[in-house]
Parts: C-alpha cells; sequence; structure tokens
C-alpha cells in the first residue's frame, strides 16, 4: 500500500509518516518549509510542495492523508484561507482521485462549529458564526463528502481539538507549560470546567492506521480524550510531573468552556487516551 501525507513538516504530519514508517508503508511526504525529520529515507519520497500549487506526481496511492493547512497564526487574510485551505484541498483531491486513490483522511478542526454555545459538541451540533479558517475547513469537509457520493472513494474526516506533543504549539495547554517551565504564574479561568479538549499526537496516529484499514468508511469524527477531568485538577498534574511549584491566579470570565462528544468514534473502535494520559504523556514530552 502506497500513502501520501502531506504537512510532514508539522507536528501531526511528521508524527503520522514516521509512524508510517514502522509499519512498512511506501510513502510520498510533502512539506511547504521544515523539511520532516525521518527514520530513513527508503521506501519515502519527499516532495516541496506549497498548497496554493498543484502537485505534480505521476505516482499512483492508495492513500490520502492530509495534514497541511493554512492555520490562524499565519495571519492570512479570509481570501488566501480560502485559497490556501479549500482551493489547496480541491486540486490534491482532483489528484487523488485521478492516481486511484481509495481513501482519503482529512484532518479539519472543532473551529468548523465556529462560537461554540453548546455544554458539549456532537457532530451534528450546528455550526455558528464561522471565522476564515473554520469555514475554509467546513468547505473542505463539504467537497471531500460531494465527490465520495458520487464514487466509490471513502473517507475519515476528522474534527481535532487541541494537539499535544513535544514542543507543540498554539493551543492553551501547550502556551501553558512554556510559562510554568519558566516559573511564570498561570491565570485561570473556570477552574472547576470538566475538560477533554485535547488529544495526544501519538494517539491520533493510532486512531489513523486503524482508519487506513477500514475499506468502506464515509464518517466525520470529533476528537478528543476520554474521562474528562476538572482544568485545575489537569493543570495541578502538569506541575506535578514537571515537578515545579503551583502558581495561580484566578481571574473571572464569562466563557463557560464546553466538552467534546467522542461517542460516534467510540462506536467504530476507534481507541482514546484518557485526559489523564493524554496530560501525562504531554508534560514528559516537555521535561
Amino acid at each position: 500500500m502506497k500513502i501520501l501525507v502531506t504537512g510532514t513538516g508539522t507536528l501531526l504530519g511528521n508524527t503520522i509518516i514516521r509512524s508510517l514508517q514502522k509499519k512498512n508503508f511506501e510513502l510520498i511526504g510533502t512539506y511547504r518549509s521544515s523539511y520532516p525529520k525521518l527514520f530513513r529515507h527508503n521506501k519515502v519520497k519527499i516532495i516541496k510542495h506549497d498548497l496554493n500549487n498543484s502537485l505534480k506526481i505521476t505516482d499512483k496511492f492508495d492513500v490520502l492523508i492530509h495534514c497541511a493547512s493554512g492555520i490562524p497564526s499565519d495571519l492570512l487574510t479570509r481570501q488566501q484561507m480560502i485559497k490556501v485551505n479549500f482551493y489547496g484541498f480541491k486540486k490534491l483531491l482532483e489528484l487523488a482521485i485521478k492516481n486511484r486513490c481509495k481513501k482519503v483522511i482529512l484532518f479539519s478542526t472543532m473551529s468548523v462549529y465556529g462560537k461554540v454555545k453548546a455544554k458539549t459538541l456532537n457532530e451534528t451540533t450546528p455550526s455558528g458564526k464561522l471565522d476564515s479558517y473554520g469555514l475554509s475547513k467546513l468547505k473542505m469537509e463539504n467537497y471531500l463528502k460531494n465527490i465520495a457520493k458520487k464514487s466509490k472513494l471513502s473517507y475519515a474526516i476528522f474534527r481535532i481539538p487541541a494537539i499535544l506533543g513535544v514542543k507543540s504549539k498554539n493551543n492553551f495547554l501547550s502556551n501553558l507549560i512554556i510559562k510554568i517551565k519558566k516559573n511564570e504564574k498561570v491565570f485561570l479561568t473556570n477552574p472547576n470546567l470538566m475538560f477533554n479538549n485535547a488529544i495526544h499526537v501519538k494517539n491520533i496516529f493510532q486512531i489513523v492506521l486503524k482508519s487506513i484499514k477500514k475499506k468502506r468508511e464515509k464518517n466525520t469524527y470529533n476528537l478528543a480524550s476520554r474521562n474528562k477531568m476538572k482544568l485545575i485538577k489537569i493543570i495541578k498534574l502538569i506541575y506535578k510531573i514537571m515537578k515545579k511549584k503551583e502558581q495561580f491566579i484566578f481571574t473571572k470570565s464569562d466563557k463557560k468552556g464546553f466538552n467534546i462528544n467522542i461517542n460516534r468514534g467510540l462506536k467504530n473502535k476507534y481507541i482514546f487516551y484518557s485526559i489523564k494520559k493524554t496530560i501525562t504523556l504531554f508534560s514528559r514530552d516537555n521535561l
């Protein structure tokens, strides 16, 4: 089986392609700026590719795992975000169909729900007002679903929360652990919020590997951790593992917070780490 993985210079894409190497798949990886770290280069073809351009390869591949993405921290305009994410994916999907791809694994985001008012998100929760990132991802999801209706193409859409791992960034917990390492005070609102809105990158790979083996899958899943914990207990656990003195400043906020329902993934035999395991691994990653 040959697999195309995009965005292999990112934490998510690099973890996936390196982990797939251990399973002896034939691999094609793309990157935009950061060359991926690999165990070896045999059976792996690495291509520099920008989503604004068409990917020119003649290789036939069985599975497309799409990790590459424009993200909010790129500071793209609304038009640029749609161009990079939606139109970039559209070109890749056209290539996949042309090259006889059988399955597409698309990484989406919780941002497709927009401004969250619900206490718990499931895959059928209606979208609120979307920012450019959330809109671009929702357009990608819908385009893939429409293509799959007209063909035998299988797909799995994974809506991801905060991704945690070595030097992960651009999320609350990754920013928080940097402060803890620097012995800075942590500002905390909603300490009693029951929290599961994160997933470890190694857990994501295990889910991807299982999805690769599902030949007739056509579904959308929320990803997160199971067995939610109070936010205050999660942060205390990080302090304990990091062997740092607790320094909290409690503040008030109107934001209520929300949880992520992962029952659909559980029913489809996907395995999710507990939030305690997710946080423990993440903390040890960044010692």
